[in-house]
């Protein structure tokens, strides 16, 4: 087996400098490339540039997902992936965009805001959900405000990564974390988390998950231990997606809990907001978590979903009766989709979805885009940010 020996100097300079210091993109990455690949990449760091493709338009075609010219790590693998599931399940049909609502009005700008994951929660459960009448604070808020078709395009659909990458906007090769059994911490200062509290030290900065493992801050231990449990290691591990980041946010909670533990955990702490302005994540591990059990289309994952329901309208109404519903930007969304005919995974699932209280969303987006819309509530400068994000804003102007 191919020994993977982290080259920390070479790649934490080129990670750092990001694409913006290149005339071309360049996302290099700390895990090897496909085999059927590998001989293009001459400079060994498992990224093809525009130079090492050589107008190879088929590759082109095939591989390059956001049709920069270049080709990464990540976009092999989802192609690859596709490719799998095209073959398992030739009938399948991508589910149907929300419904999106045109809009009026200036724009406005929120004082805080609550970003919500429902993990592994896939578009086509939302439109089963609302036309059976049911979840009617999720319909609520989507009534209210409005509804984003979101995809994910150029990496794995799995937790650790789709996370990541919402949490910063940026490729799963800049935040060292390509899938759930590759990954590193992320490098200091790139979550939104950071962003937001260098900019106003006053903001207080809420992280609370369900997942340890995936959505958390392990040690490197703990990390390597996880990983050689599910296959042999052949890279050595420096931690959790969130060791370093963590060390900037004001409360921090990444224990492992079923949705009812999460609820319980998350009301005190809207219950301790006060004038500061907030940024607060609230990771729920459900419907992944039934999903993975039983099937994405069994009665245990339909109550799952509904029980989620229930404790949005819990969250909601603490907000309003604390007097902060009016002034935070709430984001539910979910990481990833999920395999269809009653699968147990979600190999390649990357039709995805945001609903807002804001009424202003762009009609459609990328998973990556939660980031930026984010930052862009405060008033961060996205394109001033070192790296940059790769996705933009879904608020409207």
């Amino acid at each position: 087996m191919l020994k993977i020996k982290t080259k920390k100097m070479f790649f934490a300079a080129l990670l750092f400098a990001g694409a913006g210091a290149f005339a071309q993109p360049h996302y290099p990455c700390e895990w090897p490339l496909d085999k059927s690949l590998r001989h293009l990449d001459k400079n060994g760091d498992n990224f093809l540039s525009p130079a090492e493709i050589g107008g190879d338009a088929a590759l082109l075609e095939r591989f390059d997902m956001d049709k920069d010219g270049a080709i990464t790590y990540s976009e092999i693998e989802f192609v690859e992936d596709k490719e799998k599931a095209k073959k398992k399940y030739p009938d399948y049909v991508k589910p149907a965009p929300l419904v999106h609502k045109a809009f009026e009005g200036a724009p406005k700008k929120y004082k805080n805001v609550l970003l919500i994951s429902l993990d592994g929660f896939d578009r086509r459960k939302i439109h089963e959900h609302f036309k059976a009448g049911e979840m009617p604070n999720l319909k609520a808020l989507n009534g209210e405000g409005n509804a984003s078709t979101l995809q994910i395009l150029d990496r794995a659909t799995c937790t650790k990564v789709g996370h990541a990458t919402m949490l910063t906007g940026l490729r799963p090769e800049t935040v060292r974390v390509v899938s759930n059994s590759k990954f590193h911490p992320i490098p200091r200062g790139y979550t939104i988390f950071e962003r937001v509290k260098e900019r106003n030290p006053d903001m207080t900065t809420v992280f609370i998950s369900s997942k340890h493992g995936n959505v958390g801050a392990q040690t490197a231990e703990e990390a390597n231990a996880t990983i050689s449990a599910k296959e042999p290691a052949d890279y050595v591990s420096e931690g959790g997606p969130y060791l370093l980041a963590k060390e900037k946010m004001d409360f921090f909670d990444d224990a492992d809990k079923l949705t009812e533990e999460t609820a319980k955990a998350a009301l005190p702490q809207i219950a301790k907001l006060g004038e500061k302005p907030f940024l607060m994540f609230l990771h729920f591990r459900s419907p992944d978590l039934e999903g993975h059990k039983y099937g994405g289309d069994t009665p245990e994952a339909y109550e799952a979903r509904k029980l989620l329901d229930v404790k949005l309208g819990e969250i909601f109404a603490l907000l309003k009766a604390r007097g902060l519903y009016d002034d935070t930007l709430i984001l539910v969304t979910t990481d990833h989709g999920w395999d269809p005919e009653n699968a147990k995974g979600h190999k390649w699932a990357p039709d995805t979805w945001l609903i807002s209280n804001c009424p202003r969303l762009r009609a459609e987006g990328l998973s990556v885009d939660v980031a930026p819309t984010v930052l862009d509530n405060f008033n961060v400068d996205i394109s001033s940010l070192k790296p940059a994000p790769n996705g933009k804003s879904l608020l409207a102007n």
